[in-house]
């Protein structure tokens, strides 16, 4: 509802083109296109990355970019447990964390790395903070609960529509999510309640 809201919004303040207006732009001469061009590219970070990625990296350099975002996910998370976060802290940071994700996959389109990126996310944060998550109580865990299991979710429907060749790339690690999962009770009894399985088959 929010995402149809903010559509909603910005189709109406967004400026349009109107016909008469393209057609004089794309009689410019080309110069005068080509600077333009780049004058509005310089103001999109995001599409900078992914015209950088299409045109002088192409698909070989997603292993390498993939690489990238674990490393910096594993230094964060192992960052945070020298400060002892709390569960509320601790998904607020995997928030962030995720929008990490979400900005390679808009570059590199990779359907993949955005189910090995996710598991991983989720896996190292009960790898690395189990211990310190099992010392609070289930009321002050439930807000993290929720959304690991809605992020679990959402990766093993990811998952299940890649083909099976690739659940190699991440079977064992989803795995032990799911262990985790079902090991730390405020996920447990949420798993069980939204039918999370304790074991994927893929």
């Amino acid at each position: 509802m929010q995402d149809r809201a903010v559509s909603l919004i910005n189709s109406c303040y967004m400026p349009k083109i109107n016909p008469a207006l393209s057609a004089a732009i794309l009689q410019m001469p080309k110069d005068k296109k080509d600077k333009l061009l780049l004058r509005l590219i310089a103001k999109d970070a995001l599409l900078i990355k992914q015209l950088h990625f299409d045109l002088l990296e192409d698909q070989s350099g997603v292993e390498e970019r993939v690489d990238e975002v674990k490393a910096g996910i594993a230094s964060v998370l192992k960052e945070a447990e020298k400060y002892r976060f709390t569960p509320g802290e601790l998904m607020m940071t995997m928030r962030s964390l995720n929008a990490r994700i979400t900005e390679h996959v808009k570059v590199t389109k990779d359907q993949l790395s955005e189910v090995t990126l996710t598991i991983f996310l989720l896996h190292q944060a009960f790898e690395i903070h189990l211990s310190s998550l099992q010392k609070f109580s289930a009321d002050r865990s439930h807000t993290f609960a929720e959304y690991v299991l809605r992020r679990t979710d959402f990766v093993l429907k990811k998952a299940d529509k890649l083909h099976e060749d690739y659940h190699l790339e991440f079977a064992d690690t989803l795995q032990k999510l799911l262990d985790f999962i079902h090991q730390f009770k405020p996920t447990a009894v949420l798993a069980k309640e939204l039918g999370v399985p304790r074991h994927w088959g893929g």
